[in-house]
């Protein structure tokens, strides 16, 4: 199974960038309180640091090489016998701190979309890859619905909003919609950033479909309020 921060690198709770996690601390807390230093552990032959006790439970901080804060987990390591040669398995990595912090769509859009998109994204971090690109998928159309798109399908429907929806941005809906399929119909388990960037390409498609839109008619609004405040003011008597 995949766990956050796989291969030391994920969607960091802080700056929602999907960067590097440089180690900086591990601490075990189960069955013995030990400082097992900097790297973690990776079975090799050859090179590893201190190796977690069978069935321990550790504390890894680490640090984002994008925003530079510090992020916490907890790793369950299975039972093994050295004797024999079995080597330690990570069963499950926990968010300790801070918090998921969920991905959001601008507050133009509308509230069902912005509802499954924050729910797919605490899938993203909590590492369920599968469920965050069934409902990301799930997002995607509701933003196609609330388009108008029509059709049979999900497939149709987004074809259904071309020439008025730019080309590049129907293919970013496309790609949303694969990889839900994927998901739930073929068990598929994309990776971390591949997860992450599907999102990404949801948030761009909602600031052009509705944020946008909004801030330029907030400014026409503004425009139009101040050009007939000055109107005003030069036929008053």
């Amino acid at each position: 199974m995949d766990h956050i921060f796989e291969n030391m690198a994920g969607v960091c709770p802080h700056c929602q960038t999907y960067a590097a996690m440089e180690p900086e601390r591990r601490t075990e807390i189960y069955p013995r309180h030990a400082d097992l230093g900097q790297e973690p552990y990776r079975p090799s032959p050859t090179k590893y640091s201190p190796s977690p006790t069978s069935g321990a439970r550790e504390i890894v901080v680490m640090q984002c090489h994008h925003c530079e804060q510090n992020v916490t987990v907890m790793d369950s390591w299975s039972e093994h016998q050295w004797d024999e040669g079995t080597e330690p398995r990570l069963l499950s990595r926990t968010l300790v701190y801070p918090l998921a912090a969920a991905r959001q769509l601008p507050a133009e859009a509308p509230e069902q979309m912005r509802s499954l998109y924050r729910e797919a994204s605490l899938c993203e971090s909590a590492g369920a890859p599968r469920a965050a690109g069934v409902l990301y998928r799930a997002a995607t159309e509701e933003m196609v619905k609330d388009q108008g798109g029509t059709g049979r399908d999900l497939k149709a429907k987004i074809n259904s909003l071309a020439p008025r929806v730019d080309g590049e941005l129907l293919q970013d809906l496309h790609e949303s919609r694969v990889v839900g399929n994927d998901s739930i119909h073929e068990a598929v388990q994309y990776a971390a950033e591949e997860i992450a960037d599907i999102a990404e390409l949801l948030r761009e498609a909602a600031v052009i479909l509705y944020e946008q839109p909004a801030q330029k008619a907030r400014m026409r609004a503004a425009r139009q309020a101040r050009h007939d405040a000055a109107r005003e003011s030069s036929i008053a008597p």
